[in-house]
């Protein structure tokens, strides 16, 4: 049953052929123009509910775990469940004909056909942190495992103080058991200095435990040796902790841009008193650049990577493409920085042969660069070009339904120049031009028809 009747809002008046719900859903409401409009009593179907915010944007949408078209007069209906989707059935509104279409779970991917795993671990789109968790890819999801160090308490990964204790106590007391057998003295100062470490590094929550061998000895070897030094009478070389973690990036200015991490460690004394050589500054303090990309940055105003001080490899890639090494984490990120890309550290340490030879493939870090050479035959002729490199989104993945397709949503026209040689008698050679559409941004859109 239609009814006719004048609306004055300036947004439909103006929008002749706009569609909205009432805010019941009940009624189906088009503007026809010059103030009309019809209403068709249309509530929402079987396993839908109205749902919106204001007047005009209010619809119908289907319950949670029903799917189909919420539009239509059969409305929603359970979803079938397969490996890595769900697939339901509806009804084309324009064919009229049974459809089905499937949604991709979560943690899989459209490739316009199917639902595929995505690898979350070589795309970088997971939440481990690299410093104490390893990304292990898993069917629809993944998992932070703790790297060799660190034990699961909660949902994070904290260092495992129970086993570097004993395991540092250990290692001290073998290297002691085997020294001992050619200097006695000598290896009960090193056995204490190993000891020592291990109080200042703080790996014991009560101290390590200094064995009665090592005070026997101690007490034995005094007056019966002078006091050890290097050759030629020259001090001894320090024996240090462990470094410490790097703190957070004190930036100049503000809370992004260029800053500076600093670390320390100590000298540890030698039980016996030994004189050391002096000690730089440099050999107990270190420090390196960091860098956070500030909001509107523009590319020309993104510092060189040259100012990156430091040589610890990371494995990382910028946008699609295969992960490489880079010196730092901090050439990572200021290399990534006049892109519109962001960087993403895999993990810490050169990239393995498997992870070097990934791509990166979800449709939002696209278009992906691809080598193109114009060769065709045609009319008696070859046509050749100069190889050129365009953006494209082939082959990139989309989340959402498995007809989800990733598209070019901008793109810019390369030409090339082209040499036409002849293939037959009668055809002459001859110069022309080739373009190409090369992507400059993706998206996702679906194939699959509106129902």
């Amino acid at each position: 049953m239609f009814s006719l009747y004048h609306f004055t809002t300036a947004v439909v008046t103006t929008n002749p052929g706009f569609v909205w719900r009432s805010k019941d859903c009940n009624d189906v409401l088009t503007c026809e123009g010059g103030g009309k409009i019809t209403k068709a009593t249309s509530p929402c179907a079987a396993n839908t509910k109205c749902h919106g915010v204001g007047d005009n944007n209010m619809k119908c949408v289907c319950l949670p775990g029903f799917f189909g078209n919420p539009q239509s007069k059969e409305g929603c209906q359970p979803g079938i469940d397969f490996p890595g989707k769900i697939c339901y059935n509806y009804i084309d509104q324009k064919s009229g004909k049974n459809k089905t279409e499937c949604v991709c779970k979560e943690g899989y991917v459209s490739d316009c056909k199917d639902c595929l795993d995505v690898d979350e671990c070589s795309e970088g789109i997971h939440n481990c942190d690299l410093s104490r968790e390893k990304c292990v890819n898993a069917a629809g999801s993944y998992k932070c495992d703790c790297l060799d160090g660190f034990v699961k308490k909660g949902y994070k990964c904290k260092a495992d103080k129970t086993r570097k204790c004993p395991d540092a106590q250990d290692n001290c007391k073998k290297a002691w058991d085997q020294a001992k057998k050619e200097q006695l003295c000598s290896a009960s100062v090193a056995y204490r200095q190993c000891l020592d470490k291990i109080l200042l590094e703080n790996l014991c929550p009560k101290g390590p435990e200094y064995p009665q061998e090592l005070n026997d000895a101690d007490a034995s070897c005094i007056n019966k040796e002078p006091e050890p030094e290097s050759s030629n009478g020259q001090p001894g070389e320090p024996v240090f902790t462990s470094w410490t973690t790097f703190n957070d990036c004190q930036y100049k200015s503000g809370d992004c841009g260029l800053g500076t991490q600093r670390r320390t460690r100590q000298v540890v004394p030698y039980s016996d008193k030994r004189k050391v050589r002096k000690v730089a500054k440099y050999e107990v303090e270190e420090s390196r650049v960091c860098f956070k990309k500030c909001p509107g940055m523009k590319a020309q105003d993104c510092p060189c990577s040259c100012v990156c001080d430091e040589s610890s490899p990371v494995c990382g890639a910028i946008g699609p493409g295969k992960a490489k090494t880079y010196k730092s984490e901090c050439q990572l990120i200021l290399e990534a920085c006049p892109t519109s890309y962001t960087a993403i550290k895999l993990y810490d340490g050169p990239c393995s042969k498997e992870d070097g030879a990934s791509n990166r493939k979800m449709c939002a870090a696209g278009p992906r660069q691809k080598i193109m050479k114009y060769d065709k035959v045609k009319a008696g002729r070859r046509c050749v070009g100069e190889p050129v490199m365009i953006g494209t989104c082939q082959n990139m993945l989309c989340e959402g339904t498995s007809c989800n397709c990733c598209r070019p949503l901008e793109f810019d026209y390369i030409q090339v120049d082209v040499n036409c040689l002849s293939t037959d008698k009668k055809a002459k050679p001859m110069k022309s031009k080739h373009v190409y559409m090369s992507a400059t941004k993706c998206g996702c859109t679906s194939l699959t028809p509106e129902k």
